[in-house]
């Protein structure tokens, strides 16, 4: 009954006691909210624009592509610069761009193709956005709140999916979707204010290109060393498990609308409820590692995710398919904050942008290909079975977790993270 009190506690003391790691949080948080309202918006506009779903899928992948195709480079660009200076031009920009479509939408020059152009110039600015904010976060927090630093974060976006979701629905039945996509430009204009007020880190004196650094990024993982292989084997458990994830994230609310029906207040409504399971899940992740391990906690949330898809694509019940879509949300949210934990504590911070960027390409770039597929499979066999299938990925993943050396990953803090054989033991690594 007392963890409640204690986990806000904690994020009071941490919060107060690290005045530039408030400001990040508090900007992203409308990073966040613009982010959670587009996962609403957009569906609703391509249903607007008549558009079918394998026009949403490659929608979709436009602003999934840049995972695949810009992570590298913007890894590069955190290394070479500051996150402070990529975090606040990458939101104005994105301000901009927000205010562009929404213009054209309301002089009636919208198209489909127009919109999959924006999308993959919003795609691009926010993985560099979101490069900036994971390489932030090591210098603004002591290095045994790391993980907490993490779950805080994760429950920041949380907490921006129960408000924005429900806010994009209902700014698109109230007021239509372009004038949402204004509201968007705002939140974002507010968070380069947040992140203006970050103290400046000194610029790295190495200078390099993106492919160079995508080779040095790429290099870490070749290294032979316990962490490096561990790091080696959580991005192909990301690989299958984001996949999975954006199988069915990518057409949720197209599925509501399109399928169920529903009307875009009901579908703000319906997100919102599947944010409030998923919430629950990912407040829990720095917890479950420091009493679990990593490996564990890796195992136990690819298990959760792999349950909400199966339940979401087995039943026609709106609230199973709610807490399906929750339960898998959650899971992906609480796994994330894993896998930053372990880039956090396992790769040199002047390495950081690099190799986070080389787990980016291949981790995250797969919900590219997954949204993709997922779109000519639904075109094909219906949503459900995409489901479905999404789900056998996933339990992909929980076998990954049982195979692989990442099962003995028992690291709970940072100190114990560093010392590469109690991690992983060689003999274990070496097999």
């Amino acid at each position: 009954m007392n963890r409640s009190p204690r986990f806000v506690d904690r994020a009071r003391r941490l919060l107060a006691s690290s005045p530039g790691f408030a400001w990040l949080a508090g900007g992203q948080s409308l990073s966040y909210l613009t982010v959670e309202m587009w996962y609403v918006v957009l569906p609703l506009l391509v249903l607007r624009l008549n558009g079918s779903a394998l026009w949403m899928g490659v929608v979709a992948a436009s602003g999934f592509a840049p995972l695949l195709l810009g992570s590298a480079a913007a890894g590069w660009w955190v290394d070479q610069s500051s996150p402070k200076e990529v975090m606040l031009l990458t939101a104005l920009a994105r301000a901009g761009v927000f205010a562009a479509l929404a213009a054209m939408g309301l002089t009636r020059t919208l198209t489909l193709p127009l919109l999959a152009v924006g999308c993959l110039a919003l795609g691009f600015l926010g993985v560099a956005h979101a490069a900036g904010k994971r390489a932030a976060i090591p210098d603004l927090v002591p290095s045994g709140e790391i993980a907490f630093a993490n779950t805080l974060d994760e429950g920041s976006f949380g907490v921006a999916e129960l408000v924005g979701t429900l806010a994009g629905g209902l700014a698109v039945a109230w007021a239509g979707p372009f004038w949402a996509m204004l509201a968007q430009g705002g939140f974002l204009l507010g968070n380069a204010a947040a992140v203006s007020r970050l103290e400046a880190q000194p610029e790295p004196p190495a200078k390099t290109t993106p492919p160079t650094a995508f080779g040095e990024g790429f290099a870490f993982y070749r290294r032979g060393t316990p962490r490096s292989r561990a790091l080696l084997w959580t991005t192909l458990l990301a690989v299958l498990v984001y996949g999975a994830c954006t199988a069915f994230l990518s057409f949720q609310v197209f599925y509501y609308g399109s399928v169920l029906k529903v009307g875009p207040r009901d579908v703000g409504w319906m997100v919102a409820a599947v944010s409030a399971v998923a919430l629950v899940c990912s407040l829990t992740s720095a917890a479950c590692i420091e009493r679990f391990g990593v490996g564990r906690t890796m195992l136990l949330w690819c298990a959760v995710v792999c349950l909400g898809l199966l339940a979401a694509g087995s039943s026609s019940s709106a609230a199973v398919v709610v807490v399906g879509a929750g339960l898998l949300l959650g899971g992906a949210k609480a796994l994330r904050g894993v896998f930053t934990t372990l880039l956090h504590w396992y790769v040199p911070r002047e390495m950081l942008g690099r190799v986070a960027g080389v787990f980016s390409t291949f981790a995250e770039g797969a919900a590219v290909f997954a949204a993709l597929g997922a779109g000519a499979l639904a075109k094909a066999f219906g949503l459900p079975f995409t489901f479905q299938l999404a789900g056998a990925v996933a339990a992909a993943g929980c076998l990954v977790c049982l195979v692989s050396p990442l099962r003995a990953l028992t690291a709970k803090a940072p100190e114990s993270a560093l010392q590469g054989p109690e991690v992983l033991p060689p003999e274990i690594a070496d097999a």
